[in-house]
């Protein structure tokens, strides 16, 4: 009756089912259809009901354990397991995955159908990786695989376990290792599932987002484009994400134009939707303008990403205004902004966005020949740094500091003083040409 995929309609049925004499104190049958009832609750998203009647259920055999039947037990631990899953109740999901698990391995007809065994070990490593658990993550969903050896080839659960594989791997950082599952779990797919669906889609939209993750961005085009070429006749969601990722990749080649196009796309498509993060599109779409040192256009994005933003949230953002008119040499502007959106905030900010902005302070009053307060502000930067000085990504901020002050001290004949500042640039850059102009 489920396979309807009506579930208000298999609900009616139910309740004329129920209603027949027949059913009236049969514990078997009164149980097997709670079980079937709390399964059309949780596709109706009713949890609350479904977790009632799937723990009555369970009650009703407890009470008459001579008429117990383990498969619909089993089937309420898992329905249990999946509602909790859904509900990121990642502790609560395992007890009642393994509740189910040791049911089946406890009957002696249940434990000899693989295909159910392969599910629930399956379901388990899934939960133990949302935990973070990996190692216990791969064993349970190692042995899922295993126990698909005997089961048809185009059989769908395999490429789910494909896919759990490549997440896993992912997190265990093993990135060849990942890389394959994932093309696996999409060939299974493609070879035991209709293809022109929106879950193909999104298979092929997984490989890409793994693919860009380690700068393999053309081979990632390649995948999205299949996406891509489904997605335009299915959901608008998949098609919004797919543009989405396309554009991740294109920024990933630094062709900066075709990211912004397929953002705006993305963007376009969204709009039209529920339950999607406008903020960080916007976001994305100014950090893509900016790095196309399209000013003007970051500055329109940055401005939607607050506008669409929860308040938590936007700090991040109104940091990067502050950078943006910073860059576009309009020091004043930046400084104004800094004191009327930023400075309040300031201990919140992590330890990279603190380096950030009192550099981009010292730049701003040094732009502005403030000298003054622009060595304050650089060397309030410089200690930041020197005690992180080995993170690779703060050595260009850390060269430009040592050359402003430098500089300053130079501007006031402080001679020595600009003498200590550039040896310690050679420390970090020997290459780096010093003109000290004493003459």
């Amino acid at each position: 009756m489920l396979f309807i995929y009506d579930y208000d309609k298999a609900e009616f049925f139910l309740r004329k089912v129920l209603s027949l004499p027949d059913f009236n104190g049969d514990i078997e049958k009164i149980g097997a259809t709670s079980s079937i009832f709390g399964e059309i609750y949780f596709h109706q998203k009713k949890y609350e009901q479904a977790i009632l009647l799937y723990q009555k259920t369970i009650e009703l055999f407890e009470q008459y354990p001579d008429k117990s039947v383990p498969s619909t037990i089993q089937k309420c631990y898992t329905g249990l397991s999946e509602i909790y899953l859904e509900e990121e109740q990642y502790v609560k999901a395992l007890e009642y995955s393994q509740k189910s698990l040791d049911i089946i391995l406890s009957d002696d007809y249940m434990k000899t159908i693989d295909l159910l065994l392969a599910t629930r070990y399956n379901n388990i490593g899934h939960i133990y990786y949302k935990l973070g658990n990996v190692e216990r993550a791969l064993n349970y969903i190692q042995k899922a695989l295993d126990y698909t050896k005997s089961l048809p080839s185009n059989i769908p659960i395999v490429s789910r376990i494909f896919c759990n594989l490549a997440m896993t791997y992912e997190q265990y950082a093993d990135y060849p290792q990942s890389e394959m599952y994932w093309k696996k779990g999409l060939e299974h797919h493609l070879k035991s599932m209709p293809n022109n669906t929106d879950a193909t889609a999104y298979l092929f939209q997984a490989v890409a987002i793994n693919l860009s993750d380690h700068k393999k961005y053309k081979e990632a085009i390649e995948y999205l484009k299949k996406s891509l070429a489904i997605c335009k006749n299915q959901g608008q969601h998949a098609l919004s994400c797919c543009y989405k990722n396309l554009a991740v990749a294109y920024h990933g080649l630094e062709d900066f134009q075709q990211a912004a196009e397929y953002l705006q796309k993305a963007i376009d498509i969204a709009h039209t939707l529920t339950n999607i993060d406008l903020g960080t599109m916007y976001t994305d779409s100014g950090n893509n303008y900016y790095q196309a040192q399209n000013y003007e256009q970051a500055l329109v994005s940055y401005s939607k990403a607050l506008e669409f933003s929860q308040p938590n949230a936007q700090l991040a953002t109104k940091i990067k205004i502050f950078i943006v008119y910073t860059m576009q040499h309009e020091s004043n502007r930046a400084l104004e902004y800094y004191e009327l959106h930023i400075k309040s905030h300031m201990t919140q900010v992590n330890l990279n966005d603190d380096i950030l902005i009192h550099y981009y302070i010292g730049v701003n009053y040094y732009h502005l020949k403030d000298n003054d307060q622009a060595l304050k502000y650089l060397k309030m930067a410089q200690e930041l740094i020197l005690p992180n000085k080995s993170d690779v990504s703060l050595k260009t901020f850390l060269i430009d500091i040592l050359k402003k002050i430098a500089s300053i001290y130079i501007s006031r004949d402080q001679w020595s003083e600009a003498a200590t500042h550039y040896a310690q640039l050679l420390e970090y850059h020997p290459t780096a040409e010093i003109y000290m102009n004493i003459g």
